[in-house]
């Protein structure tokens, strides 16, 4: 009993805990906000509300750094049971934009005992891998979903893991996925058990039995846009309103610079040389960067969107949104939803979405164009040529020039 008493906070130090939450309110997440586009009057409303929360949680012995996401709601139904939904929901987004702001917007309440396990695989892939974000996003994603089926909420306890475990995993992990996705999902398992292994916690037994799925001879059948589809995808484009410029833009830098979406979120407005027509791609999912000549057309719609439609911001993207969070840097998902809105004003088929349809584009033309192999490698920042092949697809009129009269006559 005295021993709880002496690790409670006393009420100094509560009250002390509540004097920095609500001067960091009114000062650094005041900034947050204004950074973020939104008005004076909602900035004023957020600040009393995220204060009422505040001295709440004073009453309870707390502050807002102890309060997390999935406690909310349960928090404010027992403090505002006579609110309306309508300010309950208010106060939830109040204190959603405070998590975003201290970065633990995605935190536990208590991360589950094998969550120490992630944090160092997402390490060793950052530190001794030297993988992308992107890899990271995933290698982390793919780890607490393994680590999650096998143990719950327990104590990771690697012996009582068998191979048809992992095997049952696998199974319910790719079920109804394509080939090519599923082996993608088996690589990211297979990685994070070696690290596993590395760590001297499984057997080797458990990485050997990750299933490969086979994808011998399976090609990608559809996946690029026809010449006449390119152009209709162009003019799908509103280029009279500032966002139809910038999407206009983002589309030619898929579709004729080859760069993935991630590249185009992370694409910097002064890493563009207007003079020498260059431009520096950051370093994304291989962590390797590039500079790309810049074609004309790609240039030109550029320059239009930077110098008449990119609003006026701090923000170094060179696309950056616009609307109510004018200036505020994009995401792959907007972007996805971007092109998936034009696939569906041209009348593409309905099972099209995402924006790596562009990137295979952007190989087939210039193979079909007879550009060597390793330039189109080097083009879209591949390592090994094998996955410069997976995004070119010939059909016969390209290949029909190789075809010998029969019989061949030596």
């Amino acid at each position: 009993m005295q021993q709880r008493l002496k690790n409670s906070p006393s009420r100094r130090q509560i009250k002390e805990d509540l004097d920095a939450d609500l001067a960091t309110i009114r000062g650094d997440f005041t900034g947050y906000l204004r950074e973020r586009g939104y008005a004076d009057a909602t900035i004023e409303a957020y600040q009393r509300w995220l204060s009422q929360a505040a001295r709440w949680l004073q009453e309870s012995g707390k502050d807002l750094s102890s309060i997390f996401r999935d406690e909310i709601w349960g928090f404010l139904t027992e403090h505002m049971r006579s609110r309306s939904i309508l300010t309950m929901c208010n106060y939830r987004k109040v204190l959603f934009h405070w998590l975003k702001f201290q970065d633990r917007f995605r935190a536990c309440k208590r991360p589950p005992p094998w969550w120490p396990l992630v944090e160092g695989y997402v390490q060793y892939l950052r530190d001794d891998r030297g993988v992308g974000a992107s890899a990271l996003e995933h290698g982390e994603r793919e780890a607490q979903s393994l680590l999650s089926w096998c143990f719950q909420a327990k104590a990771p306890d690697w012996k009582a893991v068998r191979v048809k475990d992992i095997w049952a995993y696998a199974r319910q992990h790719i079920r109804g996925k394509a080939p090519r996705s599923a082996n993608g999902y088996m690589g990211q398992l297979r990685g994070f058990l070696r690290y596993v292994h590395l760590c001297g916690h499984c057997t080797p037994e458990l990485v050997a039995a990750v299933p490969r799925v086979a994808t011998h001879g399976l090609r990608h059948s559809g996946t690029t846009l026809s010449e006449r589809q390119r152009r209709k995808l162009l003019h799908a484009f509103d280029r009279t309103r500032p966002q139809g410029r910038r999407d206009y833009a983002m589309t030619l830098c898929m579709l004729d610079l080859g760069l993935r979406a991630t590249e185009v979120v992370r694409l910097q407005l002064d890493g563009i040389d207007w003079a020498a027509g260059h431009m520096v791609v950051p370093r994304t999912k291989t962590d390797r960067g590039r500079v790309l000549p810049i074609p004309h057309q790609v240039l030109a719609a550029v320059r239009q969107y930077a110098r008449r439609g990119r609003p006026r911001t701090d923000a170094t993207q060179l696309f950056v949104r616009h609307g109510r969070r004018s200036g505020q840097p994009l995401t792959r998902g907007l972007i996805k939803q971007t092109l998936q809105g034009a696939y569906r004003r041209c009348g593409f088929p309905r099972g099209w979405s995402g924006t790596h349809r562009l990137r295979h584009t952007f190989a087939t033309r210039l193979y079909g164009k007879r550009v060597e192999p390793k330039t189109v490698a080097d083009l879209l920042g591949h390592r090994h040529l094998d996955t410069t092949n997976i995004y070119v697809h010939l059909g016969s009129p390209p290949l029909r020039p190789l075809a010998q009269p029969w019989p061949i006559r030596c």
